[in-house]
């Protein structure tokens, strides 16, 4: 059996399985299934932002599965991770980190922090 979906059916059946994840209380894998996915034709890429998910992912994939072949009456269904993770440098800790940051999107700031002479360091 291999009917056709839409990225709605796809929807609703991922939200009523984490639905059931969710009165289980698997916080890991609810997590899991709030990251974004794509359809492509019968493959499913979910989008990982780090490699622990992709751990629970491997433990939930032949569940989460099978409940979406048997809902959406599919047997090619496929689902594969990809895991793209955030570069270190975008994180942004300190004071100063921070006020560069928002002074590369508005130059006025570091002319407005020189104009009035504040201390660079705070």
């Amino acid at each position: 059996m291999s009917e056709n979906f839409s990225l709605e059916e796809l929807n609703q059946h991922w939200q009523s399985y984490s639905a059931i994840k969710k009165e289980t209380g698997k916080n890991q894998e609810i997590m899991l299934l709030k990251e974004p996915y794509a359809l492509n034709g019968y493959e499913i890429e979910l989008t990982l932002s780090n490699e622990v998910l992709k751990i629970t992912f491997d433990n939930l994939k032949a569940d989460l599965q099978g409940y979406l072949r048997k809902n959406l009456k599919n047997n090619k269904l496929i689902l594969k991770a990809v895991i793209k993770e955030t570069a270190k440098e975008d994180m942004i800790y300190t004071n100063r980190e921070k006020f560069e940051h928002l002074a590369k999107k508005h130059p006025a700031l570091k002319e407005l922090e020189d104009r009035l002479g504040l201390d660079p360091d705070y």
